[in-house]
């Protein structure tokens, strides 16, 4: 596939998240942003920010999204705990207007465009009614953080997340859960099994815990036995696997080395824009380009950081471009490579595509 062609088929879709403030009800402690950002030392909420994000996103998004182009734009809004039992209601306030707001720049950017709403949150909230109400305000998914490793720390949080799951799916509230693939979470999955719908679960794959905390690092044997596991007891049909199993299946090439392109995180303390398909002087592969815009907007600085060179020596090391496999690979190992915090061992989407070539019933069953 041309680089021209993967511009065309991803580039109209933007995946924007809004941190609209730190405060936080709950201390993991795996948390990486504790010590990356220092974000839960951050306690307070600031209003003013709230309202500065509909302008911050027209001096982003103008003239940089095609209007021709029948766009598709998921807004997601997470904190901090955006529905924490101590936030005012004078705050929700400035949720619903804040996010009216930016909906509303984001149509007269690109009217035609398919704009869709995510809610992430910790779940542990006694206050349900109002968090109802303002999901069903705008349509909105509801997404679910849950691990069963590092999270709560008292019984009455696991109860309070359970309560609030069934009262949003009771709701016809479109709802998902969000695992992190630590290597605790993933020990226990493989010991005790997956206590939800597997059509309500979405995993985070490549999530990088703290650097402190080093037990929480999956191995890639870790990764391999859960992908495994999912194929073996769940049909394989959740979101990460179905990325993993279903180019190799259809046949589809996947020669970009990043699937998502238009990747934006707004913080008050910056804007990250981070562009797969950027090419880098310095390397002939797509590459994170990153974007700092500085508090409210204003462009501070524009450069490539390189990352796709030290990317490209990673899939090299791996024998990712002699690999077989790798035309249709989704090559979701971009932090894994990058972070290293343990040596690169086998890879373990190659040993899935290996596993899953030996079995030709299970490749029946998965619809090959």
């Amino acid at each position: 596939m041309e680089m021209n062609g993967i511009r065309t088929q991803y580039n109209n879709f933007f995946d924007i998240r809004f941190q609209l403030f730190e405060h936080c009800n709950l201390s993991c402690k795996f948390c990486s942003e504790t010590e990356f950002m220092g974000i839960r030392n951050n306690q307070y909420i600031d209003p003013e920010y709230m309202r500065s994000l509909p302008g911050i996103v027209f001096h982003t998004f103008n003239n940089k999204i095609d209007p021709s182009v029948d766009n598709i734009i998921s807004l997601c809004f997470m904190g901090g705990e955006l529905f924490s039992d101590d936030i005012p209601d004078e705050i929700f306030d400035e949720y619903y207007r804040t996010i009216t707001d930016i909906t509303k720049q984001f149509e007269q950017i690109s009217p035609d465009s398919k704009i869709s709403h995510i809610f992430l949150t910790n779940g542990v909230y006694r206050k349900y009614q109002r968090v109802l109400d303002i999901v069903n305000h705008f349509s909105a998914k509801i997404t679910f953080s849950y691990d069963f490793v590092g999270r709560f720390t008292s019984n009455y949080q696991k109860v309070l997340w359970n309560k609030n799951v069934q009262t949003c799916m009771r709701s016809n509230i479109d709802t998902r859960i969000s695992l992190v693939l630590s290597k605790p979470n993933i020990n226990y999955i493989l010991s005790n099994g997956i206590p939800f719908d597997r059509n309500l679960i979405i995993v985070t794959h490549d999530y990088v815990p703290r650097l402190d905390y080093h037990e929480y690092l999956p191995s890639d044997d870790d990764l391999f036995n859960f992908y495994k596991w999912c194929i073996d007891h769940l049909e394989y049909k959740i979101p990460l696997i179905d990325t993993i199993v279903s180019p190799m299946l259809s046949g589809e090439l996947t020669d970009n080395y990043c699937m998502t392109t238009n990747d934006y995180i707004f913080n008050k303390k910056y804007i990250n824009k981070y562009n797969s398909t950027h090419i880098c002087q310095c390397s002939d592969i797509p590459c994170s380009a990153e974007e700092y815009y500085g508090n409210y907007g204003h462009l501070i600085d524009n450069h490539c950081n390189c990352l796709g060179k030290k990317y490209e020596i990673g899939l090299q090391k791996r024998g990712c471009f002699t690999c077989e496999h790798f035309k249709y690979c989704p090559k979701m190992c971009w932090t894994q490579i990058l972070f290293q915090h343990y040596p690169l061992g086998e890879c373990p989407i190659k040993r899935i595509y290996e596993y899953i070539s030996r079995d030709s019933e299970l490749i029946s069953r998965m619809g090959g």
